[in-house]
């Protein structure tokens, strides 16, 4: 089908829970290291792609999805079945629950579990943006990455391959006087002016996803928590796995092969990530790119102390 079938606008999303704080321990992550094999580096890329089939609902909704029913591919209420595409439940159906604003949650039923007219054509996921918007949707995240203190700059790639992301140190600082970093900024990012507009949005998402997960630390504007302390291969495995969620929730299909490539052997093993925090990342990321904001859309996490 031309769009994924969805209950509500984008801008009406639920299902973000609040960032975690230190110590604390969320469900999803829970989930994620008590279910044995779900570490396992073939089952993980097969979870995110299942989370970038449902562009339209929030990740935390379409992980829900993956949970309950790992094959779904568009979902939609019975009522939507019926009013839009002639279709209705089948006896014995298995509702799908996902979270829903002004109201605890709906039930869903995925297309397969429906009987009636010929099923709309599948688009899985999005088709991709045009390049025109995507460079609007880049535009959009650079303006928005400056209000959280992210200076972005360009550099050669055997620059960037030795560090594309960074916390603005005095010593950084110094290091890279020539750049006129602006005051006031906390953290770094490079891409390579000469990559297309879709490479330079994989690379500038993959450093938010860093940043956004807490593997640069923390400033005043911060709303992530401080983990400038997590093993390097777990905050390597989160970005990709940021970047390769926004990228293919896009439609970018090169995202596959950029990001998380060698999970994708059934013998990797995908090391203890926190979901929850990749799943807040890929949120706000894509809310950048909605829209120029005039201020950050999260609460610093030292707001009203």
């Amino acid at each position: 089908m031309a769009d994924q079938m969805h209950l509500f606008p984008a801008e009406e999303e639920p299902g973000v829970p609040a960032p975690k704080t230190r110590g604390e321990i969320h469900p999803v992550d829970e989930v994620f290291s008590s279910v044995p094999d779900m570490r396992d580096g073939g089952r993980y890329i097969r979870m995110l792609e299942a989370v970038a089939r449902f562009p339209r609902y929030s990740p935390f909704n379409a992980f829900l999805l993956y949970l309950q029913n790992p094959d779904a591919s568009r979902v939609a209420t019975a009522a939507t079945w019926s009013r839009q595409f002639g279709r209705q439940p089948k006896k014995g159906a298995r509702p799908l629950i996902i979270l829903a604003p002004m109201s605890p949650v709906h039930f869903v039923f995925d297309g397969a579990e429906t009987e009636g007219d010929p099923l709309p054509r599948e688009s899985l996921p999005e088709p991709a943006l045009h390049q025109r918007q995507l460079q609007k949707v880049y535009d959009r995240t650079v303006h928005n990455a400056a209000l959280h203190g992210v200076v972005i700059r360009h550099a050669q790639p055997e620059a960037i391959a030795t560090d594309p992301v960074m916390p603005l140190t005095y010593d950084v600082r110094k290091r890279h006087e020539s750049l006129r970093l602006e005051a006031g900024s906390s953290y770094l990012v490079f891409l390579d002016s000469g990559q297309p507009t879709e490479s330079r949005y994989a690379s500038l998402v993959f450093g938010l996803g860093h940043i956004f997960c807490g593997h640069m630390g923390i400033d005043g504007r911060a709303w992530w928590e401080d983990r400038r302390d997590l093993d390097r291969r777990c905050a390597e495995v989160e970005a990709q796995s940021t970047a390769l969620l926004v990228c293919r929730r896009k439609g970018d299909a090169n995202a596959s092969d950029r990001f998380l490539r060698r999970y994708r052997d059934r013998e990797a093993r995908v090391p203890a990530v926190s979901l929850h925090n990749v799943l807040h990342a890929v949120h706000y990321i894509e809310e950048m790119g909605r829209k120029r904001w005039k201020a950050p859309q999260r609460q610093s996490r030292y707001a009203g102390r």
